[in-house]
């Protein structure tokens, strides 16, 4: 059996012991929460390296693999797919795992993935390698994004979750801001294909050795949770979790099959699990097709493989900092529809901006409309995730989260299909107002709901318990 890390020295709640009264478990936190967090920042970070690293060298890419311009599309796509095809299963399958395991299989994935698209570098005729590579990854990236809240959920304590998020945010952020830039840096059309293949080998075996570190520590030193809980939500869950473990794999499939009819007949869930795909999915679809934008309207330029990746590394990066200011803002004000409505009100303002650029043909308003969308999506998928947990609640933070990512796959698929379409045979500013559309009616579709908050109840109630119990003590 693995080792499992061992810092166990807890930080306490002055309360401890009326919480322990009122929820049946003592709360609390654990120096270890740090590692769970650090290695899905990591996790995180290379994740959004490899998927960002190809669209912006798409006409490097085409001419190395002696493929078309939409082929190389799917690098990125061929997820997408896989996440249409594969949520419900990994879904079910992670209500039968604990945390470590499903973790290690995250990583397991991502890093046969890109070591499978590493090995297609080398040789000119195994583009299929590639795209393979690539689908399983698409398999661990769906895991990463339902394990985020749940590192969160499982290992933190209820004012520490925002700001968690948020940093396994910035590392996917990171990421995709690293490869969209250093990718067009180290690969040119005017180099040879030899050389082309070394430096994408090099870049490539770069993250397949992080992946792999990350995988041994995962392996030795990670745990399923804390010795005891972080959070009251999360007291109750165990606890409810307890009354339902053992059981047999027909009674799992028929508790799962009741989850998703009920999320799926719940006009709530239905609701964000539509905003979430057409929100979250913009900014995978600048990063396929913003090198293309803009050799379509800037034909005579130089150096626009560099200058897509320019602008993709700011707009990530201002991811980062949306997802900095969102995470605290989060937890401090608990306005999670209102930050919500407010970050996709300005999405479509942004897209706006990209439209205007690209009717104009002027490269500073495509710049501008790129760095406020990515501030703003950065800051609407941490209180996303914090809204999907709210109005599930006490539903498996993981489970809901992966049934979630089913309307982003199908929209990750849509978003630069269309889009290449459009641009293919319509426009350049057909393409970028397509998104514009989309995140106007996400807008709409949030902003007409009344949401319930079932974790945020649940919180008060028993702090409302834990002041009667101070009370009685006082008296």
């Amino acid at each position: 059996m693995a080792n499992e890390c061992d810092l166990t020295e807890s930080t306490a709640s002055p309360n401890s012991r009326l919480l322990k009264e009122t929820t049946g478990q003592e709360i609390k936190s654990y120096p270890s929460r740090w590692f769970a967090a650090i290695l899905m920042f990591t996790v995180s970070f290379c994740r959004g390296w490899v998927a960002s690293c190809y669209p912006s060298v798409n006409d490097v890419l085409a001419k190395y693999f002696q493929v078309l311009s939409w082929q190389i599309d799917w690098l990125v796509i061929s997820q997408a797919v896989v996440f249409v095809l594969c949520t419900v299963p990994l879904s079910f399958l992670m209500s039968s795992v604990n945390y470590r395991t499903a973790f290690i299989l995250m990583t397991s994935c991502q890093t046969v993935g890109v070591l499978l698209v590493d090995m297609s570098f080398l040789s000119r005729q195994t583009f299929a390698l590639a795209i393979a590579g690539q689908s399983v990854s698409g398999a661990s990236n769906i895991l990463a994004m339902s394990l985020v809240p749940s590192t969160a959920a499982v290992w933190f304590p209820a004012d520490e979750i925002g700001p968690v998020i948020s940093f396994c945010t910035v590392g996917w952020g990171l990421g995709e801001a690293f490869g969209s830039l250093t990718t067009p840096l180290l690969v040119k059309m005017d180099q040879t294909s030899s050389t082309v293949r070394f430096r994408m080998l090099l870049l490539l075996s770069s993250v397949g050795l992080v992946l792999v570190i990350c995988l041994i520590a995962e392996v030795f030193f990670l745990k399923s949770r804390p010795p005891t809980p972080p959070s009251k939500a999360q007291a109750k869950l165990i606890k409810y979790n307890e009354t339902t473990r053992k059981v047999n794999f027909t009674e799992q499939l028929v508790r799962f099959k009741d989850l998703m009819l009920k999320l799926y007949t719940d006009r709530y869930f239905l609701t964000l699990w539509l905003v979430y795909g057409l929100s979250l999915s913009v900014m995978r679809s600048y990063t396929v097709l913003l090198s293309s934008i803009l050799h379509n309207k800037f034909e005579k330029a130089s150096g626009l493989n560099t200058k897509a990746g320019l602008v993709l590394m700011t707009s990530w990066v201002m991811s980062i900092f949306g997802s900095l200011v969102a995470g605290p803002l989060v937890t401090k004000t608990k306005r999670y529809k209102a930050i919500v409505v407010a970050c996709l009100a300005t999405q479509t303002g942004s897209c706006m901006l990209g439209l205007i650029g690209a009717q104009l043909s002027n490269f500073a308003v495509i710049y501008a409309g790129m760095a406020i969308l990515g501030f703003v999506t950065g800051s609407a998928s941490v209180a996303l995730y914090e809204l999907l947990a709210e109005i599930t609640y006490p539903s498996s933070v993981k489970q809901v989260s992966m049934l979630a990512m089913i309307g982003l796959g199908i929209m990750r698929l849509l978003y630069p299909v269309i889009g290449r379409a459009l641009l293919s045979y319509v426009s350049a500013s057909a393409s970028v107002c397509f998104p514009m559309i989309t995140t106007f009616i996400a807008v709409v579709l949030i902003a007409s709901q009344t949401l319930p908050f079932h974790r945020l109840n649940a919180e008060q109630s028993e702090m409302k318990l834990l002041l009667e119990k101070q009370e009685l003590f006082s008296d």
